[in-house]
């Protein structure tokens, strides 16, 4: 026996109304390994290994309201295309306006994805500059970092603090300018991130949060140590290969988060000796431009991807 339900479970509701089942073809088994005929209405008894040439499609994911028809019931479905492999096609892609509805929406996320990976770079070639500025200037700074010692403890004990020493020009203004420009660039993720998300939505992709809530818990203590991954790994269709590499980028941001704050402490606040604290941020400089780069690269993933689903027919 096999559940009715055709290859992308009953007849969805789109923005354009009822979506009819999906055309007649050779479609993943939901009752077991190869494929099963659907003739368009209903799951036939004529099953049949996987194509020549055919990998195993990507593996069956199971989520909250989902039908036992298919894997990703009401969602969408994997479809073999023998030029292309596993291809993920929405639930509501046979609506016949489908494409026309999706395209503008992928342009418009591709074009601030674009925008968004020449700010990484930016910020990058930034922290670069940063970074050989400080072992330009390291006699300066650590004389600032003694003095930040000497001004914590005497206002811990209530003396005042004497006067800061100037921080080198070239320093401070790169430094700020590196802020604003991080700061320019967060926004700019955050837009881009809530569009990949809505656009992944749209064309029926799985995903745990909603997009806004996917922008907003990266401002939620605790929660913000894994649900923007979850809200970025589910831009992309359940089993796509870039999967592994959010995750990646991921751990290499927090990581680099944490060896960058241990930095700053040991240079502010414990009077270890420099070479341990310059040891420790540029480490810290290391893991946050391989997380950059992974992150430069997962903005054209995503697209492609959401590019590739609109193709998709």
């Amino acid at each position: 026996m096999h559940d009715d339900a055709g290859p992308t479970g009953s007849t969805v509701w789109g923005a354009a109304g009822p979506v009819p089942h999906p055309p007649a073809g050779w479609y993943p088994d939901p009752g077991g390994a190869g494929a099963r005929w659907w003739d368009g209405y209903a799951w036939t008894s004529h099953t049949a290994p996987p194509p020549a040439g055919a990998e195993t499609p990507p593996a069956p994911v199971t989520w909250p309201g989902m039908g036992s028809g298919s894997p990703t019931a009401d969602l969408g479905r994997w479809r073999w295309e023998p030029a292309r492999g596993w291809q993920w096609l929405p639930a509501w892609a046979g609506a016949a306006d489908w494409s026309q509805r999706m395209v503008p929406v992928v342009d418009g996320e591709r074009r601030l994805g674009a925008v968004l990976r020449w700010g990484l770079v930016t910020i990058g070639a930034l922290a670069v500059c940063l970074a050989a500025l400080r072992f330009g200037y390291a006699t300066q700074l650590t004389a600032s970092a003694r003095w930040f010692r000497v001004a914590w403890h005497a206002l811990g004990a209530g003396r005042p603090a004497p006067p800061p020493p100037t921080p080198p020009a070239a320093y401070s203004l790169l430094s700020y300018l590196s802020s604003l420009t991080g700061l320019a660039v967060a926004i700019v993720f955050l837009v881009w991130q809530h569009r990949a998300a809505s656009a992944a939505r749209w064309l029926g992709l799985p995903a745990r949060h909603s997009p806004a809530w996917g922008v907003v818990f990266w401002f939620v203590p605790v929660a913000n140590l894994w649900c923007p991954y979850q809200a970025l790994r589910d831009c992309l269709p359940p089993g796509h290969p870039i999967r592994r590499r959010v995750l990646l980028c991921w751990l290499l941001f927090l990581a680099s988060t944490v060896v960058d704050v241990l930095g700053a402490w040991a240079w502010l606040l414990s009077g270890l000796p420099a070479a341990a604290s310059d040891g420790l941020l540029t480490t810290a400089v290391a893991l946050w431009l391989a997380a950059l780069f992974l992150g430069w690269r997962l903005v054209a993933d995503v697209g492609a991807a959401h590019e590739a689903i609109v193709g998709t027919r």
